[in-house]
């Protein structure tokens, strides 16, 4: 009798431990922690008005200026491209050949992701110059990627945006640089799923 029931207490005790550990990786692979990204490009450096070509154009010394940005969260550190190629949707800045032609871009862009895939971003840029002209294939200007480990604040108020920094260029292209900031803070209310919201909002800055 005595053996019955240490096996019964041993049976239980399982049982239980089994239960717990499917509860507990259930809660793992249930809602979670929702963070906010905002990503503002701050200006754009093109002294010389180039393209990887040459000169964007030679009679007016400017350029016709698109930029094209997404923000990577499934493979933030891996090198250019990123997770996709770019598309015309992504297209988030555009200016008829200013002179200089240097500017301030001045866009933020925000989007959530939940805490548990988070391990920080790439915003992917692509900088073009549009042949207005000819109607030929836009020029390349620069490829970019600005890239940040930044943990989040528990919330909004707490969040502070990170020093002015250069984002990282793919061509060596004399005199041209991207600077970007960003902060990342938790957001109260209801968790999400572990899927990022490719929801994308962009506008200019106050």
């Amino acid at each position: 009798m005595f053996f019955v029931i240490v096996f019964m207490m041993s049976f239980l005790a399982n049982l239980v431990l089994q239960t717990v550990g499917k509860e507990a990786g259930n809660r793992h692979k249930g809602p979670s922690e929702k963070i906010q990204v905002e990503i503002e490009l701050i200006r754009l450096e093109n002294p010389y008005g180039i393209s990887v070509d040459g000169p964007c154009d030679p009679m007016l010394a400017g350029c016709d200026t698109r930029i094209f940005a997404y923000i990577d969260w499934e493979n933030p550190f891996a090198t250019w491209p990123g997770s996709r190629p770019f598309s015309a949707e992504d297209l988030i800045f555009e200016v008829e050949e200013p002179v200089p032609t240097s500017m301030d871009i001045r866009r933020i862009m925000t989007n959530h992701v939940c805490a548990a895939p988070y391990r920080g971003f790439a915003l992917r840029v692509q900088v073009m110059d549009e042949d207005k002209l000819f109607r030929a294939p836009d020029d390349l200007i620069n490829n970019f990627n600005c890239i940040s480990k930044q943990k989040p604040t528990e919330w909004m108020e707490l969040a502070r945006w990170s020093n002015d920094t250069y984002c990282d260029a793919v061509k060596n292209q004399p005199g041209v640089s991207l600077m970007f900031r960003s902060r990342v803070f938790k957001v109260a209310g209801p968790p999400c799923s572990l899927a990022p919201d490719l929801t994308l909002t962009v506008g200019a800055s106050p």
